[in-house]
């Protein structure tokens, strides 16, 4: 854990930081960059705290504590990979750090609604992906094979990987892109 007492010693300004531990999860996906967006623009800025995934897709980064900031993961093609498979498309993904630290595609659309409330921005993902009300998002591993889980979570990736590593996640109208960009894929379900 990373403290600092007066002033802000570290980037952006935080005073305090703790460390955190998540994955980066459609399936295990290794070489992930996993940024803290300390200024929610989107992007992982040089000056932000990075890392990568291992290769069961984990990872360690430091944070400012109790600051909810966004989690980005990029999945860059030729680097990372998903299931000891190279992945074919760059994509991100997103998490906000007070919902999960895991990063996964169910996590990118709760951060995509820019809702605080937590709870009900699964209530929109839910209603957004057509899944009954009770179906769990908050998910911390990968789906299992043939499961809705696992055809829901290949559909929102089939969206990233549309949208592409340059979406940008912080945008209003982020989620209106990314729907638009799942619904072919969402009537094959």
């Amino acid at each position: 854990v990373l403290s600092a007492c007066g002033g802000s010693d570290g980037p952006g300004g935080y005073e305090e930081w703790t460390q955190i531990t998540g994955a980066v999860i459609d399936a295990h996906i290794a070489n992930a960059l996993v940024c803290v967006d300390l200024n929610a623009n989107g992007r992982c800025d040089g000056d932000e705290p990075q890392t990568r995934s291992d290769a069961s897709g984990q990872y360690r980064i430091d944070i400012p504590k109790d600051s909810g900031l966004p989690l980005l993961a990029y999945i860059n093609a030729g680097e990372a990979q998903e299931s000891g498979q190279a992945v074919d498309a760059s994509y991100v993904m997103a998490s906000p750090s007070a919902y999960s630290s895991d990063i996964t595609p169910f996590t990118t659309l709760v951060h995509l609604t820019h809702e605080s409330n937590l709870p009900l921005a699964e209530d929109m993902v839910r209603s957004l992906l057509g899944l009954p009300p009770r179906f769990d998002i908050h998910v911390h591993a990968p789906a299992a094979p043939g499961s809705l889980a696992a055809g829901v979570v290949k559909s929102v990736v089939v969206a990233l990987k549309a949208v592409g590593r340059e979406f940008d996640v912080s945008s209003p109208g982020a989620w209106q892109q990314l729907a638009t960009a799942m619904a072919p894929s969402l009537t094959a379900l």
